[in-house]
């Protein structure tokens, strides 16, 4: 049967098939060569107790792009959880980079403190407890890894949810990222979206959407996530993006550079800025087909899919363009699918969804459609009306958290280099996961893990504001006592298991080398010295360990 004439095929078992007609022996005028086109579409009637029913994939259906989806969170919960617990105990230990003290003043600065999913009495059940948090993460990449498998979606994801809700609320300033705060939107919209049940199943086992709303809400976010990226860019970041200028530094000063990233960098300004035209337009383009018209939709979502994956390659920016990718997901309907993959999907009824949910799923996602609407406004106000943001309701009103991707490009790279010494003259350079350090090293690549003492790093080097100076010395603090924890988040040591007496930090203006110079010298990086950070300093001599004689380990 012709899909473009509104129909789709529908597969489904003889016992459930509608009566047919092959024709009548009687002839007729005109001749028919094919009665069944005259017949109605064939409708798929309720199964009885014990079967299913095959139904039909319609343009306004989303079976597929909701297990997709679903499935797809899930899994960067697992990432996010995972990649958590191994830094947790730098991070959040009472003597760690973001003591306990710390914890409940970040409630009110957290980007994500929006989610009141993470109530108080959570968090204060806890205590300042690393195991009781790793205990938590844990349980989150579980329900998270369950998400994946199908296994009561509904309540894994919104498990899942609510544990990385509390994780964000006590990690402070080291959980502010904006894919900290999408991941949370993100679970929110999946648990709207997901099925029931409790055994491993995909679309072949799941019951139908109860709304099209959250589909909807899905689209409205990725919306907010592409426009917010673009209007920032030609508002706050217009010396840059608006001259077209914003790639010819951004391989070299974004947080996380890549090798492919090195690569890019060498490209004529002219492909650059070309470069950056496309970035806006995608942006612009992307959001605004995401709220369009199907065929819209249609053309935009593999465009954006596949330029997602292709950004996590020149950047390391964590899991943010899975979760982007994910959304996009959600602009293809189950039609196009079929289309696509030239297959016919064949998922199953088993059981209609809850009338609890059809009642509280509707308006719930209608709640949040508007506060995400309104959030978005408050967010293009600056742009169009910035007057009215001189009310001081309007400018502290209650919205969901803008995302807006590099919206100021750096034209230089700063980075701290941590030295360590035994002697106050001799001094060696730890070297982190990330961010560079020796210049013969190359770039890494670690998406969509997200090391976050290295992005930290990163800030605090463009920007040495107080808040960022005090981690920084309980860093240097940290590596003077040779702190286990702290020390497995670096990639090098070179004291080993006996920790130097002096620690201090330098600050130094990093560029990409040009091919010539790296076929001349190896090099990926070259550096000058800008000035010290922090000045020298030593633990008080009652915490000093026993350190071996500093002229033996330089013999």
């Amino acid at each position: 049967m012709d899909s473009h004439r509104g129909h789709a095929a529908v597969a489904a078992p003889d016992s459930l098939s509608p009566p047919g007609r092959k024709g009548s022996s009687r002839p007729v005028n005109p001749p028919i060569t094919n009665p069944a086109r005259l017949l109605p579409p064939p409708r798929v009637p309720s199964p009885p107790e014990g079967r299913t029913a095959v139904v039909s994939l319609t343009k306004r259906q989303y079976y597929v792009s909701r297990d997709l989806f679903v499935r797809a969170v899930g899994l960067v919960f697992v990432i996010a959880f995972v990649s958590t617990l191994g830094q947790l105990p730098a991070i959040l230990n009472p003597g760690g980079l973001w003591p306990d003290a710390l914890w409940y003043v970040s409630q009110g600065e957290s980007s994500a403190g929006f989610l009141w999913l993470a109530p108080e009495f959570v968090v204060a059940w806890m205590g300042p407890d690393p195991t009781a948090v790793a205990m938590l993460c844990a349980f989150g990449a579980v329900m998270g890894l369950w998400t994946v498998l199908a296994i009561a979606p509904r309540w894994s994801l919104l498990l899942a949810t609510f544990s990385y809700a509390v994780v964000v609320r006590v990690g402070g300033e080291f959980f502010e990222f904006q894919w900290d705060s999408l991941l949370l939107e993100c679970g929110l919209l999946g648990w709207l979206l997901a099925p029931r049940g409790a055994s491993p199943g995909g679309p072949r086992k799941s019951p139908a959407p109860s709304s099209w709303l959250p589909v909807a809400l899905g689209r409205l976010l990725l919306a907010r996530v592409l426009l917010g990226s673009a209007l920032s860019k030609l508002t706050v970041g217009a010396a840059s993006w608006a001259s077209l200028t914003g790639l010819l530094h951004h391989f070299e000063t974004q947080p996380v550079p890549t090798r492919l990233g090195w690569w890019l960098a060498q490209c004529p300004p002219v492909l650059l800025q070309a470069g950056a035209a496309l970035v806006l337009a995608i942006e612009l383009a992307g959001g605004l087909c995401a709220v369009g018209p199907r065929k819209a939709r249609l053309l935009a979502a593999p465009v954006l899919i596949v330029w997602f994956l292709f950004l996590d390659l020149t950047g390391g920016h964590a899991f943010m363009n899975l979760l982007t990718a994910a959304l996009a997901l959600l602009l293809v309907d189950d039609q196009a699918w079929a289309r696509w993959s030239r297959k016919t999907w064949r998922p199953r009824i088993t059981e209609p969804p809850p009338a609890s949910r059809q009642l509280l799923q509707p308006p719930l996602a209608a709640a949040w459609a508007l506060w995400m609407v309104f959030s978005l406004g408050v967010q293009i106000l600056p742009t169009v009306a910035p007057r009215l943001l001189q009310s001081r309701d309007l400018s502290e009103a209650p919205v969901l958290p803008s995302y807006a991707m590099y919206p100021v490009v750096d034209e230089r790279r700063y980075e701290l280099v941590i030295e360590g010494s035994l002697d106050g003259r001799h001094w060696v350079a730890y070297e982190f996961r990330l961010k560079p350090g020796s210049v013969h090293r190359p770039p890494p690549w670690w998406a969509p893990f997200h090391p976050r003492l290295d992005y930290q790093l990163w800030f605090a080097a463009h920007n040495p504001e107080p808040g960022e100076l005090f981690w920084v010395e309980r860093l240097l603090e940290a590596l003077l006592r040779n702190d286990p924890a702290v020390v497995r988040l670096l990639d090098h040591n070179p004291f080993g298991l006996w920790p130097p007496r002096w620690v201090r930090a330098t600050l130094y203006e990093y560029h990409f080398t040009t091919p010539e110079e790296r076929r001349r010298t190896g090099n990926w990086w070259w550096r000058r010295r800008v000035g010290p950070y922090a000045e020298p300093r030593q633990l008080e001599p009652d915490k000093r360990p026993d350190r071996p004689d500093p002229k033996t380990l330089h013999a």
